[in-house]
Order: C-alpha cells, then structure tokens, then sequence
C-alpha cells in the first residue's frame, strides 16, 4: 500500500508540474530541455523516459487537435463503381 501511495504522489505531483508549466507557456520541448522532471529520475526507467513522461502528461492535459480527416468521397466513388448506388448507400451509413 505504501507503495501505491507513493506511486500516486508522484503521478500527482509530476502532473501538477507540467500541467502549471503549461499554463505558462512552455512547450513540451521547451520542459524537456529545461529538465522539468529533474529528480524524478528513479521513475523513468524502460520505455518510459522524462521526456516521454512530460509528453504524455501534456497529451492528457491538452490533447492533440485530431488529424484531418479523409474525404469520403473516393471509396464512395469506387463502391459505386464496383457495386453500384445502392452499395454506396449503405457504405456511406457505415461510414
């Protein structure tokens, strides 16, 4: 239990830094080269590096505006091609 404890603080306190340098303006490259998380390195281990921390906390606090989306309109085009109007149809309800 104490170690969830402390597993908690420091997800608590990790996010409260970079959430506040945020609201400062910092970009995510900017805390990674500032060190933002400088004395926590006993928990980047593995995959999980600092700097993959404070993006990931700055993707939950702000996540990234979604990729552009693809037109419909081509794979609709070749349904209605391949199968017909009606194919399309109910492809463009699915979709």
């Amino acid at each position: 239990m104490d170690d969830l404890k402390t597993y908690h603080d420091m997800l608590l306190k990790t996010g409260q830094l970079v959430s506040a340098a945020m609201a400062n303006g910092k970009t995510v490259k900017q805390m990674q080269e500032e060190d933002l998380l400088k004395g926590w390195e006993s928990w980047a281990t593995g995959f999980v590096t600092k700097d993959r921390w404070i993006q990931s906390i700055a993707n939950s606090v702000n996540p990234p505006a979604p990729k552009n989306k693809q037109s419909i309109a081509i794979p609709l085009f070749y349904t209605i091609k391949e199968y017909g109007v009606a194919a399309a149809i109910e492809q463009y309800d699915r979709l």
